[in-house]
């Protein structure tokens, strides 16, 4: 397929998910998340009617929640603040389609696909760092700025530092952007 033919099978994919949307809040949820992921201090709120819209965009499948740490301690899970998270859609490709975002925030999106593929880890953000993952050996943080840094906007080179990171028994599946 042309670029323009997969432009257009995903606007349509996108406008069949609106369609879907049961109430007005869950598209103004869906809507929002190009300028979450963007906005490094966003703090979703879960609460003032909108906690059931975030709760069904995340059971439909069609975004990721990831919570913020008040601390950055081990073990993660009991620093989890679960009023504060950060929401990131299910495709980069999608968000793509959704607006025109710079680099750092598409990075962002393709390391939450990323991590969130290799099914064996939580992960976690804070106010500074966009994602942290906890291993064995302690708490790995990754930021999608260094990242770009230091590998471009190459996938392959991408998934590799990631792989690094994860340790190849997490093996990162390739996504296409």
């Amino acid at each position: 397929h042309s670029y323009d033919e997969v432009r257009n099978i995903q606007k349509r994919i996108l406008l069949d998910y609106e369609h879907d949307f049961p109430c007005p809040k869950i598209s103004k949820v869906w809507n929002s998340i190009p300028i979450q992921i963007s906005n490094n201090t966003y703090e979703g709120k879960r609460g003032k009617g909108f906690d059931v819209a975030v709760k069904w965009l995340a059971d439909c499948g069609l975004i990721y929640i990831v919570n913020r740490v008040r601390q950055v301690k081990a073990p993660l899970k009991i620093h989890e603040d679960f009023n504060t998270f950060q929401l990131y859609l299910l495709d980069i490709g999608l968000l793509g389609c959704i607006a025109k975002l710079d680099e750092h925030t598409l990075s962002k999106q393709y390391i939450c696909q990323q991590l969130i593929a290799t099914e064996h880890v939580s992960i976690y953000c804070t106010d500074d760092t966009d994602f942290l993952i906890e291993k064995e050996d302690g708490i790995i943080p990754i930021s999608a700025q260094k990242t770009l840094q230091r590998n471009g906007t190459n996938p392959e080179s991408i998934n590799k530092s990631i792989n690094q990171l994860v340790n190849d028994a997490y093996e990162i599946k390739y996504l296409v952007l």
